[in-house]
């Protein structure tokens, strides 16, 4: 057994040779191969360059730009090359893991491991059948350093082991390739990035252990700025570890305004860890409290900062399949899927999109801020398809047209440009033909928007062969409830198609621009967009030989009261924006008052009234955007006519 040593560095020209020392004396006949990942311009290179030089295990990988802790191993890991494949037989995830494969040792360039460590993590590793296994960590340095160390890594340096729920550092950390793999690499980010990780890992039901013997020395760097400077960064991103990742602590992380409880908390807690440790760990916090009170309060500013700031949009997944850099899957499509709390149906919607005959189809998932087990879920397809799912996790929940434009805007970020886009709702299962018949829609260059015939979860009756907007903005599903195999086979032209499943092209999303977040959470945003679509002299088509099954309103429920508010205060956001200009304002009235007449469902009286009276809200926002509009053009034609 053996192992590749992974070490992230950034400006660490002062501790790296430490570190690859301790990796060469006494740790060589276990760690086949180091891999110092830095940048180009990085000092740190130079001296990993001379190294490699005398000890040919050691392997430079120079980025052409600085790179996060989480980027720089995911890169390292990479570059280490395919898990060995698993044998037939060998346990899954949880069942034990006894089969080898390929370890990764993670060590922080400012650590030096123990001689023999390497092989006794290893060892351990083996023996617990856990993902991975964090060293002891022990400080040195200074008052400052000591200050670090008891703030950041005091469980780490315990020789009491810690409680259960402790998520261990990756400052040297042994760690399963396959498990590594599963979890999807560790996010983009510093410092924080080994919290997420380690919960990923045990969220996936890997056990994430600490050491019980092996020791590894860290070095702080020093100075108060400094120290003060970090805590506030690792303040900061333990709030956005928590708001993108459920561990403990996350109902303060979205919660920023009770983030301040947290101080006199964590100084209760590292006063009564200390006295567990012996009177001269407590002597030693009592005579550096100043600066332990001062890196507390900043850490808590921190950490209120990152409760308030924006998540990025784009998920940690890292590309850990072992394939050379620079070579990925390219998708001629891509199929967004927005998922909230979809644990129960995201299965069934990945299996069958990954059986559709074009096997050039890519799938982003956009987890819209879950709360049940959707995300690991959509991780864990995610490791296992080849490239072809990625997941973008998204800090919060920010409704259909939100997580939408959040996945469009991921895709074309990665500098792809599929020729085609296509929207697929957690509780669509299309069919094995699906995608063909709306591609060749879509070459007719007038068509925007192409729709598929959608059929109950029974698999024979209709849901849905296009629609058709009632002059009050009601919306009617044509074909609805029919149960002929043969009926409503003629592709239309209609109003609009429903949103979860419909595909348009790219350029025709750079022209009609992103859905309209004002209809969030839900309904009417994709007939806003047809209707925009139809606006712009373009045809929104019904393609009846693309199909799927559809689970109706599976995040509100179908003709709910929560349904039904959203549809009517949306419905009516869409008369103030859209159907007035189109039918007129006695062309609505006379429509909404005949429906009024005959309306016999009681319970949809209460989220009428209500929309109602959120119609003068809708009207004054349409009139604003007109007159923004007008300046606009008022601005445009006065520059025209200056430049004549």
């Amino acid at each position: 057994m053996s192992c590749v040593a992974v070490i992230p560095a950034r400006r660490a020209e002062n501790t790296i040779a430490a570190t690859l020392e301790s990796l060469r004396i006494g740790n060589d006949s276990f760690v086949e191969r180091v891999v110092v990942v830095t940048s180009a311009d990085d000092p740190t290179a130079r001296v990993v360059s001379d190294w490699s030089r005398r000890d040919p295990r050691v392997h430079l990988l120079a980025a052409d730009r600085p790179l996060s802790a989480g980027a720089a191993r995911n890169a390292g890991r990479a570059f280490a090359g395919r898990t060995p494949s698993i044998a037939p037989g060998s346990a899954e995830p949880g069942e034990g893991r006894r089969h080898s494969g390929l370890l990764l040792l993670f060590i922080d360039a400012d650590c030096r491991l123990e001689k023999g460590g390497a092989a006794r993590l290893g060892a351990e590793l083996a023996g617990s059948g856990a993902a991975a296994v964090s060293a002891r960590v022990l400080g040195e340095g200074g008052l400052v350093a000591r200050s670090r160390h008891i703030l950041e890594f005091k469980e780490a340096a315990s020789a009491r082991m810690p409680p259960p729920s402790w998520l261990p550092p990756s400052t040297t950390m042994m760690c399963r390739a396959e498990a590594f793999d599963r979890a999807g690499g560790f996010p983009d980010l510093w410092p924080g990035e080994d919290l997420v990780f380690s919960q990923v890992l045990r969220d996936l039901g890997e056990p994430v252990l600490r050491s019980e013997g092996v020791v590894t020395t860290h070095r702080h760097p020093g100075g108060i700025a400094e120290m003060l400077r970090h805590q506030y960064r690792l303040g900061r991103t333990a709030a956005l570890a928590r708001r993108a990742r459920p561990m403990p602590g996350a109902f303060f992380a979205n919660r920023p305004w009770l983030a301040m409880l947290l101080l006199p908390g964590r100084v209760v807690r590292i006063t009564a860890w200390q006295a567990r440790e012996g009177v001269v760990a407590l002597a030693w916090s009592l005579l550096l409290s100043p600066l332990l009170l001062a890196g507390l309060a900043v850490w808590t500013a921190g950490f209120v900062a990152g409760g308030r700031a924006a998540l990025p949009p784009v998920s940690p997944d890292a590309d850990c399949s072992g394939k050379p850099p620079g070579k990925s899957f390219r998708a001629r499509t891509i199929a967004v899927v927005p998922v909230f709390n979809g644990e129960g149906l995201l299965d069934e919607c990945l299996d069958a999109l990954l059986a559709t005959d074009d096997d050039s189809l890519g799938i982003v998932v956009v987890d819209d801020g879950s709360r049940d087990g959707s995300l690991e879920l959509a991780h864990a397809r995610a490791a296992r398809s080849d490239g072809r799912i990625r997941v973008l996790a998204l800090d919060r929940n920010h409704g259909f047209a939100g997580a939408v434009n959040r996945g469009v805007a991921f895709v074309l970020a990665q500098g792809e440009e599929p020729g085609i886009l296509a929207l697929v709702n957690q509780d669509c299962f299309v069919s094995r033909g699906w995608l063909a018949p709306l591609a060749r829609a879509l070459e007719e260059p007038r068509v925007a928007v192409a729709g598929a015939r959608l059929l109950d979860v029974d698999g024979l009756t209709l849901q849905h062969a296009g629609a058709r907007i009632e002059a009050n903005g009601l919306t009617t599903h044509l074909g609805r409830g029919c149960r002929d195999p043969l009926a409503w086979r003629t592709p239309r032209e209609v109003d609009y198609v429903c949103g979860a499943l419909l595909a348009l092209r790219t350029a025709t999303w750079r022209r009609l621009g992103p859905l309209d977040e004002g209809y969030t959470p839900a309904y009417f945003e994709e007939v806003d967009y047809c209707r925009r679509a139809r606006h712009a002299g373009l045809r929104v088509l019904y393609v009846p030989d693309s199909e799927a099954r559809h689970v109706e309103a599976s995040c509100s429920g179908s003709l709910s009261r929560t349904f039904l508010t959203r549809y009517h205060r949306n419905r009516l956001r869409f008369v103030m924006r859209h159907q007035l200009g189109d039918v007129g304002a006695l062309g609505w009235l006379r429509a909404e008052a005949a429906w009024l007449l005959g309306l016999r469902r009681w319970g949809e009286i209460a989220p009428v009234l209500a929309a109602y009276a959120r119609t003068p809200l809708f009207l004054s926002e349409r009139l604003a955007e007109r007159a923004t509009a007008g300046r606009t053009q008022r601005a445009h034609a006065a520059v025209v006519e200056v430049s004549r």
